[in-house]
């Protein structure tokens, strides 16, 4: 089953979880994996092995996704890019969710 936005593109999930594997590559990942499964959006498997066999194992989970920023008249600030409010604060809507650009 497919997740995301109707009449979305799916390439550009499949180019998202292409670029996931190039950064977990650059950050040093021993093994990186595209992985795809019929009537499924791709998933990225890295694995960082220790040097001791006997050390603890930790799993850790994060998404990647591509969906379209919705209905623009209904934010104040456009989608994935930084904007400083006049409150001083700096707001960057859809930002923080596991997003590369």
């Amino acid at each position: 089953m497919l997740v995301s936005a109707a009449g979305f593109d799916p390439g550009e999930v499949a180019r998202s979880a292409s670029l996931t594997a190039e950064v977990l590559v650059d950050t040093g990942l021993d093994e990186v994996e595209v992985v795809t499964i019929e009537g499924a959006h791709p998933y990225v498997l890295a694995e960082k092995r220790a040097d001791d066999p006997a050390a603890p194992t930790a799993l850790i989970y994060a998404h990647h996704d591509v969906q379209p920023p919705g209905r623009l008249d209904h934010w104040r600030t456009p989608a994935f890019e930084p904007t400083l409010r006049d409150d001083g604060r700096l707001y960057g809507r859809g930002v923080v969710d596991d997003k590369f650009t």
